[in-house]
């Protein structure tokens, strides 16, 4: 009887070794069926190491007790082969039966099993299986099959992350599109100005369902829309100023309808000693000078997505104080929208994360999924997130990153276990690890398409 072509050579716990000689056939990220009579588990490499397993196979020869003899004798007429040998590290994902795939195992593999290679198109057929929204967002790794990924399952907190120029912004794109092309609104804080393109873009052929806003043009923020203190940080108003207590004044005794026109009038006439009204009108001329204040309908604006569009709000070119109260007033005004039950909307955040106010991220990440807001952030800086983004995240799409200090602070993600992770040290350009609902729970590395609108966010070069 022929040798096989994979042999098991270690196991503890969930984790498995296999051996093999063929190093260009395996990548971190394939997946093997390990079976016997009764059971079929899948198992999932996560490193690829080479040599040193003389100890290894030794002890292997030892406990084989003739479960496959014909490697044991293979082994004893090439022991030159042992430095050639090759040490695929796998974990246990699971178990395959009739009624399909089950996380976790009850049962060990043992040598003797039967070990075979799963494609990516089996994975897919096996894991996600009839979607109800289902998005074409790219290939599975070792298939040219396209994988359909529940567009349902980002109902949820998502996080997309990756060293610079990794592929995120390709991934967020293709999942915007194909909520629009499913009828569902999104809003987009596009600090870079990435996806305001794809409404020039010719490519997208969803140009029209973009509808851009620029502050100071097109979008503004009335004084109603953001909180007293975030307007006294902006404009540089601070306790111990002369004009602090006659601003809080005017919030207190006039809760709605505030706008900078009525502002400098009740100042004017509020009988404060002239140096009080100076510094106060100086401080209201700094604010008329950013330029964004006045009158807006968010609401109406909201309105208009729900059949199916993007609420692109630019913000490239913005100072970092007109991003700030930017985010500020929409995330503001969304959880409100939500509280009226008028929520069911996407967001998402690209390297939007630096502009967001602490109090806010409590928001974001556990009462916006309750109000029917489901939030997906984009960030090549991870370790810029509060611990409650990984603690807290449903789907995780991982990128490729260099950095030990970056994935350390990805691990925290309560979806994925270290080894995983590790697989994202060795992804190629395009290619993420995918965790979460989005893949039931399974590790799935895929090649993302690219997308489809003008490309943002690269560097622009002098030499191509």
């Amino acid at each position: 009887m022929p040798y096989a072509k994979f042999q098991l050579v270690s196991k503890k716990g969930d984790d498995v070794s296999l051996a093999f000689q063929q190093p260009s056939e395996i990548k971190a990220g394939d997946c093997f069926k390990i079976s016997d009579s009764a059971s079929e588990i899948i198992a999932q490499v996560y490193d690829v190491r080479y040599g040193g397993l003389k100890k290894a196979f030794s002890e292997f020869i030892q406990k084989l007790n003739g479960a496959d003899s014909s490697f044991a004798e293979f082994l004893g007429r090439n022991k030159h082969a042992f430095n050639e040998t090759w040490l695929a590290k796998c974990k246990i994902r699971g178990t395959l039966s009739k009624q399909g795939f089950s996380a976790g195992t009850l049962k060990s593999p043992a040598a003797g099993n039967i070990i075979e290679k799963i494609s990516g198109q089996q994975l897919a057929q096996i894991l996600l299986s009839n979607p109800r929204k289902p998005a074409s967002i790219g290939t599975l790794h070792g298939s040219s099959a396209p994988i359909e990924i529940d567009l349902a399952s980002f109902q949820a907190v998502t996080l997309i992350t990756g060293r610079k120029g990794s592929g995120k912004s390709h991934l967020a794109k293709n999942i915007l599109e194909h909520l629009i092309q499913n009828g569902a609104p999104a809003i987009v804080l596009d600090v870079n100005g990435e996806y305001a393109r794809l409404k020039q873009s010719k490519q997208s052929g969803f140009g029209a369902r973009i509808v851009e806003f620029i502050p100071g043009k097109n979008f503004f923020i009335p004084l109603d829309g953001i909180p007293f203190e975030t307007f006294c940080r902006m404009c540089q108003i601070e306790e111990n100023h002369n004009s602090f207590r006659l601003f809080s004044r005017y919030w207190a005794e006039r809760p709605e309808r505030k706008n900078l026109f009525h502002l400098r009038s009740w100042i004017t006439e509020s009988g404060s000693p002239p140096g009080t009204i100076g510094a106060a009108l100086g401080r209201i001329d700094y604010a008329d000078s950013l330029g964004v204040f006045g009158e807006f309908n968010f609401g109406q604006s909201l309105a208009s997505a729900r059949a199916g569009s993007a609420l692109v709000l630019n913000l490239f070119q913005q100072g970092e104080k007109i991003k700030q109260l930017s985010i500020v007033y929409v995330l503001r005004q969304l959880i409100e929208a939500g509280m009226r039950g008028e929520g069911k909307i996407f967001l998402f955040a690209e390297e939007a994360q630096n502009y967001f106010e602490k109090e806010f991220w409590d928001d974001v990440i556990t009462r916006m999924r309750h109000l029917g807001i489901y939030s997906i952030i984009i960030t090549n800086e991870p370790t810029t997130l509060p611990s409650m983004v990984f603690r807290q995240c449903d789907n995780l799409f991982c990128f490729n990153f260099s950095s030990e200090n970056d994935l350390a602070f990805v691990s925290q993600a309560q979806v994925i276990d270290p080894q995983t992770l590790f697989i994202a040290k060795n992804l190629g350009l395009g290619q993420c690890i995918a965790i979460g609902k989005s893949t039931n729970g399974f590790p799935l590395v895929i090649q993302i398409n690219p997308s489809k609108g003008q490309a943002g966010g690269e560097t622009v070069l002098l030499w191509e």
